[in-house]
């Protein structure tokens, strides 16, 4: 009787332990339910994945790995095309409609100092065969694949944005958006889109821009905090519910639309924080990643004499009491070189580690807010040896989860370095 419970006892114990490894939520994963190969030879050049958007209606998703883009079945992960980019472009974005889809092309090779033409084309979603390709002339940015409404397809570059006819990608209009003489300040503010009104934050003069882009001719009167002297080092991070979310690594601003007070402003004493103000368009939402509900998630560092930390930093900023840190061991290592693509979603943090000189990736998982340790997939993944264009090329960080609910499948697509991975969820 004694080696019996001795045995049962021991088997509860594994389970446990096997329980607490792979996490007891019911949101956790249990099975791949498909992978696809992105390239197969060692010879291919910047094959690195940079945005995956599923298109749930049509059983689609697409995925953009700079030099290819695929288009995938979501029900079985086979490929329906793929694209390669040419000898001499990458494609840079991405955006489609039911009617319409849309890419944005740029050099392989560029430096940051040197003019570079890029290209707008236009292809068959069934097929992934070109329809039009325009030219753009000489400049120091991509184009940017901004708005889509009804027939025309809204691009911007420099300050200028482009109305192009989707049928054969004649430019239609031509506008300048609202900028100072002052090519530094230009340069290095931060905008974003919220109910078809485009928002720009101008550091120096400490001002938003706010335009309807249903009619450029409709500039709102620009907008400036009341009562307070706003830090030079503020960017842009959310525009919501006539409420503006302004970062900085020494303070948050969150302030009213509406009569331009100020909500919030919550100052960072003993750290210095490092928050995301790149916002990705997934046709038409701009969405900033790093927020999710009313938590705002970045990257901390605080150093004195008896210690340095490094870490992962959460904030609520309608409610500034709450304020989380975690730090320590493998969690400081992820913070400073995981590759900062998180993705949100069911109150779980993802997040992707990769050991190139291992080949090996990493899926993290961590409740959210609280930064708790849930599970850890890992993937033996290649990376590319031989690459033209470097990666920060991309102003934009990676966008590499998609989230799936469709019928009796809940699931998170992930682009790794080479593949693509469909995981299904316990529910």
């Amino acid at each position: 009787m004694g080696y019996r419970l001795r045995n049962l006892i021991c088997f509860f114990l594994f389970i446990l332990l096997l329980a607490s490894f792979n996490g007891c939520s019911s949101n956790h994963f249990i099975q791949k339910l498909w992978e696809t190969k992105v390239y197969e030879s060692e010879g291919e050049e910047n094959t690195f994945p940079l945005k995956v958007i599923p298109d749930i209606g049509n059983n689609k998703v697409y995925a953009n790995y700079a030099s290819k883009l695929l288009c995938i079945d979501i029900s079985h992960g086979n490929k329906i095309w793929e694209l390669n980019s040419g000898e001499d472009r990458l494609i840079f974005d991405f955006m489609f409609d039911d009617s319409n889809f849309f890419i944005s092309l740029i050099p392989k090779q560029y430096s940051e100092n040197e003019l570079f033409t890029s290209n707008i084309a236009k292809i068959d979603a069934q097929t992934g065969k070109y329809i039009w390709k325009k030219e753009f002339s000489k400049s120091y940015s991509p184009v940017f694949l901004f708005f889509l409404a009804k027939d025309e397809l809204m691009v911007a570059r420099e300050g200028k944005c482009y109305i192009l006819n989707c049928l054969n990608g004649e430019i239609m209009h031509e506008y300048r958006f609202p900028i100072v003489a002052d090519y530094g300040e230009e340069a290095i503010s931060s905008w974003t889109l919220s109910n078809e009104v485009f928002y720009k934050y101008l550091p120096v003069s400490k001002e938003i821009i706010r335009v309807k882009l249903s009619d450029f001719s409709n500039f709102k009167e620009n907008l400036r905090f009341k009562n307070i002297v706003l830090p030079d080092d503020l960017s842009l991070s959310l525009v919501r519910d006539g409420k503006i979310l302004l970062t900085s690594p020494h303070c948050l601003i969150l302030g009213s639309e509406g009569n331009g007070e100020i909500i919030k402003n919550i100052k960072f004493e003993d750290i210095s924080a490092e928050f995301s103000h790149h916002f990705i368009n997934l046709n038409n939402n701009y969405i900033n990643p790093t927020i999710y509900k009313d938590y705002i998630l970045g990257k901390y560092f605080s150093i004195n004499e008896k210690s340095e930390e490094l870490g992962f930093l959460v904030l609520n900023f309608e409610d500034s009491a709450f304020i989380r840190k975690k730090h320590g061991g493998k969690l400081s290592e992820i913070a400073m070189k995981a590759k900062f693509s998180p993705f949100i979603w069911k109150e779980t943090l993802f997040l992707i580690y990769e050991e190139r000189d291992k080949d090996r990736s990493t899926l993290l998982a961590y409740s959210f807010p609280n930064l708790e340790p849930l599970f850890t997939i890992g993937e033996n993944t290649k990376f590319l040896k031989k690459r033209v264009s470097n990666e920060t090329n991309f102003s934009n960080p990676p966008y590499l989860f998609a989230s799936v609910e469709k019928n009796n499948i809940i699931g998170l697509i992930v682009a790794y370095s080479d593949r693509i991975i469909f995981y299904t969820l316990n529910r």
